[in-house]
């Protein structure tokens, strides 16, 4: 009798072990599987090189407090200086004017520094031809827009003037502007916090005009099937110009937060 006790013991310590390392190899299983979750969630949240691009793409020419509110419109300080579209592809530079007209006469997007000279950059930022303007990666960083004619002109009647020769004076920066004419100085006050600088233009042909006497941004509205719309500071005026310019022409960029 003791011997079969004996017996029906030992069998159900087996049993017993057997059932307790059946139990711990599913909790295993279950642990390695949730590590394996884990690190697959883990691989999922890392961004992929172009999400990376494009994240990098997304600040590039805007500095840390670099922006202005005038009235309801919140506008960069400074000319766009970015080399990259929104998605992060690469806009083609321009070194020479032969390079220019070519990006011109293929309609391809392109961007200069003012005489090919990178130094003007870090003043005046890049100038762009209607083509990067328009291209629909887009050019404006996210969060950003390139203002059309009426947001323009919202600009214009957020600034509030009575006397209309003084929108002008508003919105140009307070150095660089050329002296012109009888004026002692031709400088803006800057009251608006625009800070519009004379950063010059580049023809079509490749060749520069008007660095210290005229700043001209882009509209993103196409006027016609070879032009579209500019606005301009002038050195010598204290008005606003508007004009139409053929695509392939280089001007700056200043961007309106959406």
């Amino acid at each position: 009798m003791k011997k079969h006790t004996l017996i029906l013991k030992l069998l159900f310590i087996n049993l017993f072990l057997i059932v307790g390392c059946g139990n711990n190899s599913k909790e295993k299983t279950k642990i390695e599987s949730s590590k394996e979750t884990s690190v697959d969630n883990a691989k999922n949240d890392i961004p992929t090189e172009e999400e990376i691009m494009a994240s990098e793409s997304d600040n590039e020419g805007i500095e840390e407090d670099q922006e202005v509110t005038i009235g309801n419109q919140v506008w960069m300080v400074k000319n766009l200086n970015t080399d990259v579209f929104r998605n992060g592809d690469i806009i083609q530079e321009a070194k020479t004017k032969e390079e220019w007209q070519n990006a011109g006469a293929n309609k391809e997007p392109a961007w200069c520094y003012y005489d090919y000279n990178d130094s003007n950059g870090e003043i005046y930022g890049k100038l762009y031809n209607w083509y990067a303007v328009n291209d629909s990666r887009g050019l404006a960083p996210i969060g950003w827009k390139i203002p059309s004619e009426s947001d323009w002109i919202n600009l214009i009647d957020n600034l509030k003037v009575e006397l209309k020769n003084d929108i002008g004076k508003r919105l140009k920066s307070v150095d660089l502007w050329v002296q012109e004419g009888k004026s002692t100085s031709n400088n803006g006050t800057n009251s608006s916090g625009f800070g519009g600088l004379p950063g010059g233009w580049v023809h079509i042909d490749g060749i520069f005009h008007s660095i210290g006497k005229k700043g001209s941004w882009w509209y993103s509205n196409e006027a016609h099937a070879n032009s579209v719309q500019q606005i301009g500071l002038l050195s010598r005026s204290r008005l606003i110009s508007y004009s139409f310019t053929d695509k392939a022409t280089g001007n700056s960029v200043r961007c309106l937060k959406e």
